[in-house]
């Protein structure tokens, strides 16, 4: 309950500082072995609870894997329209998004496939790049997607550095006060004639 990430250095370039195995052999005649084991990999489990971020904001976390869904109705996009470009842009909460020094400033969205089983396209992300408010990136070709009859069912959203840290990015979700920071999906299209 305090608040804070307690551990040890599993696995780094200096041996003098990580853990190490010691295991001592002992004969019944009295002789003695020891082995010094080094890790080469380390297991870490991050437990805690999801605090209520509020009905304005969207969450997503490294290291306890709190994830986002997030929805758009593009169904108001003609049939026939080509699809040029579609951003995504996120705007970021700096005050109760939790980072460290050195981190990674990117999340990735992915297709959702199922959004009963949560089921995603693993086979492709799309990154977000961070600016100093928002994140952004194109997901034209999951709009794409959708205007070719797959079903919309959504995108997840998840910290590119998913098992590296525990950053929280705090984001402005749908029923944010400020309609200016609510997620949009910006879409250029063309109209061919029929």
């Amino acid at each position: 309950n305090s608040g804070k990430i307690v551990g040890f250095e599993a696995f780094s370039q200096s041996q003098t500082t990580y853990a190490t195995l010691e295991t001592i052999y002992e004969r019944l005649d009295g002789l003695r072995d020891t082995i010094y084991a080094a890790l080469i990999g380390d297991l870490s489990v991050v437990k805690g609870v999801r605090p209520d971020f509020g009905p304005e904001n969207l969450a997503v976390q490294s290291g306890l894997s709190l994830l986002s869904e997030l929805a758009f109705d593009v169904s108001s996009i003609p049939k026939h329209a080509v699809i040029n470009n579609a951003e995504l842009e996120l705007t970021k909460d700096s005050l109760l998004s939790v980072l460290g020094n050195t981190f990674t400033n990117k999340l990735l969205v992915f297709f959702v496939k199922d959004s009963v089983t949560n089921e995603l396209d693993s086979t492709v992300s799309v990154t977000l790049d961070a600016t100093d408010s928002t994140f952004k990136g194109s997901i034209t070709s999951y709009v794409n997607r959708w205007q070719s009859g797959e079903s919309n069912q959504g995108l997840m959203i998840i910290p590119a550095g998913i098992v590296e840290g525990l950053e929280l990015f705090m984001l402005k979700g749908s029923n944010s006060a400020d309609f200016s920071k609510r997620p949009r999906l910006k879409i250029t299209y063309n109209t061919i004639k029929q």
